[in-house]
């Protein structure tokens, strides 16, 4: 449930930050801790989220192929890490 949280707030507050069409490292931040909280809502089969992450990413971050590597590059681990755990959505 706390990862949920998380990822909605993310979700949520990714408009408010104000990124400009530069890439910067809070850019980077921001994509990397929502890769994470996809992959955790991957593994908790929690679909409907993973595609508001993405419409979020697509919608208010600038079209730049190294900040989607980096989004699915995270996610993907995130979701391995969660996998070789045994951890389970609750």
């Amino acid at each position: 449930m706390k990862y949920l949280f998380q990822l909605l707030l993310f979700t949520l507050l990714l408009p408010q930050l104000g990124i400009s069409t530069a890439s910067t490292h809070a850019q980077y931040r921001v994509v990397r801790q929502l890769g994470e909280l996809n992959g955790v809502a991957l593994g908790c089969r929690h679909i409907e989220q993973t595609r508001r992450m993405k419409r979020a990413m697509v919608e208010y971050l600038p079209k730049i192929k190294a900040l989607g590597d980096l989004f699915d590059q995270a996610s993907h681990e995130r979701f391995l890490s969660l996998s070789q755990e045994g951890s389970s959505a609750r």
